[in-house]
């Protein structure tokens, strides 16, 4: 959205309205028609529809070896200590974003997109199965350079944006 470059960017897509909380009595109604003002109030909420990642392959350097992720759409990224939903959104969304438009509550007001980026040098932790990599392809082809591969097929791999942790692209 904002076209930074970066190793990986994850898109977050919520939609803001306003809904009422239910008050003592149990109702549901708009403050208009009278009520008592303790008997409910409107409460802004975000509501989150989806999200994407964009980026090829990505090689994290540890201590044990290289281990390389060949595609980040196998991946779930978590941010650590993000609470923001993003700017309102002023512009089309990206085609790996279609799908939230079609998700409940999309129509109900403005979206919001939250883009987050992972850049060279960023410390992440990678919670994941690898195995050895024998394929010898990659830009890295040299075993002192990749020594592991993700295994998404095992289970879904998660990576986390973290600040103190030795793993790094």
């Amino acid at each position: 959205m904002t076209g930074a470059r970066a190793a990986l960017i994850h898109w977050t897509v919520f939609v803001r309205f306003t809904d009422f909380r239910e008050g003592l009595l149990g109702r549901r109604a708009p403050i208009e028609r009278g009520l008592l003002p303790f008997d409910e109030s409107e409460i802004e909420r975000y509501v989150e529809l989806g999200s994407a990642a964009v980026g090829g392959e990505l090689q994290l350097e540890t201590d044990e070896g290289a281990v390389l992720i060949r595609h980040v759409r196998d991946v779930a990224v978590s941010f650590a200590g993000v609470a923001d939903y993003g700017p309102p959104l002023q512009q089309a969304l990206p085609a790996e974003l279609a799908h939230v438009l079609r998700a409940p509550f999309a129509n109900r007001g403005p979206l919001h997109c939250r883009e987050l980026l992972l850049t060279q040098a960023t410390p992440v932790r990678l919670i994941a199965t690898v195995a050895r990599d024998s394929t010898g392809d990659g830009p890295y082809r040299s075993e002192l350079h990749r020594a592991w591969v993700v295994q998404p097929e095992k289970e879904r791999p998660i990576l986390e944006d973290l600040t103190a942790l030795s793993a790094r692209f």
